[in-house]
Formats: structure tokens, sequence, C-alpha cells
């Protein structure tokens, strides 16, 4: 059997690094380096740390959930599911969200949120600021 390296990750280092994206808006596109850092693969996504102000474009995941750690300060989280209205969830500092697989969500990250998610590889994006994805 080969031996298998175990990832160790100091978040504590890693959040350190990050320079705050302010401003972001749904047509922005993000770069390692500023507000966004890979912080290791992992299956068939990415574990990222963000730390923004602004809102993202409308997303979903067709191969698998996301999660959504906040570290410091508050996300609302926008989500719409089958046939219903959409949905905001205010997600604070400690708190923790499941984004279920091929739910349309986006994130308003309010001054300055310090995060850690893990994303599916696959990813559709609505580069709009529209109030429901669905209506483009």
């Amino acid at each position: 059997m080969e031996a298998q390296l175990v990832a160790l990750i100091n978040l504590t280092a890693e959040l350190a690094k990050l320079k705050a994206l302010q401003g972001l808006t749904p047509q922005t596109t993000l770069a390692e380096g500023e507000g966004l850092a890979l912080l290791a693969p992992y299956r068939d996504s990415a574990i990222l740390a963000f730390k923004l102000s602004g809102k993202t474009a409308w997303e979903r995941h067709p191969g698998g959930e996301a999660s959504v750690q906040v570290v410091e300060g508050t996300v609302i989280l926008n989500m719409v599911t089958d046939d219903a209205p959409p949905q905001s969830f205010e997600v604070g500092a400690g708190m923790m969200a499941i984004v279920p697989k091929g739910v349309w969500h986006r994130a308003h990250f309010l001054d300055g949120t310090t995060l850690i998610s893990v994303t599916p590889g696959q990813t559709e994006y609505v580069p709009l600021d529209v109030d429901d994805p669905r209506t483009v």
C-alpha cells in the first residue's frame, strides 16, 4: 500500500495572508491573492478561503453540495430551491451552512467577511444582479 501524506493547513496563517477585496459585484472575477485563497483540493472540490465585501454572482453546483463556514463577520446567503421564492439566511461568525446540490445561491458579504468554503469543481453562474436566477 502506498503511503499518503496528511494535509495540514494553518488556517490562522492562511487567513492572515488574505488581502480583503472590497466592492465585490456579480461581475467581479475572483483571482487568487486578492480576497481568495485556494487552501487545498478536496475530492472533486476545493477548500477556499475568502475575505470579501460585496455580492457574488448566482451559482449552483450540479456535482455536489457546498459548505460555507463563517470565521469573521456576516454573510447573507440567498438560495432558490425548486419552485419556491428566493430565501435569505444570515450566517454569522462561528456558523456553517450547507448548500444542497444543484441549488442556486449567492452571497452578500458584509463588512469584510472571512469564510472558508468547500466548493465543488463543476459550477454554473449567472453573473447578473437579479433577485432570482431562474428569470434569466
